[in-house]
């Protein structure tokens, strides 16, 4: 986690977020699964991300820009 980040725990499912996801995603957020596409954030305003993996919060992040897990 890095300063500023915020935490939300979901039917066991930690969700890390920051101020500017926040104010993208409003109220409200589906998480989607896809087979071909993997997991899909959606907000009201639209999809978010795409193509997104879980990881375990053990796991190093693999250098892109996704903190999507961590």
């Amino acid at each position: 986690m890095e300063a500023g980040d915020q935490t939300v725990d979901v039917e066991g499912l930690t969700v890390i977020y920051n101020e500017k996801a926040e104010a993208e995603i409003g109220n409200e957020v589906k998480v989607d699964y896809v087979p071909s596409q993997g997991l899909k954030l959606v907000a009201p305003t639209g999809v978010l991300a795409y193509a997104q993996r879980v990881r375990s919060s053990s796991m190093p992040a693999d250098g892109g820009d996704s903190r999507c897990g961590r």
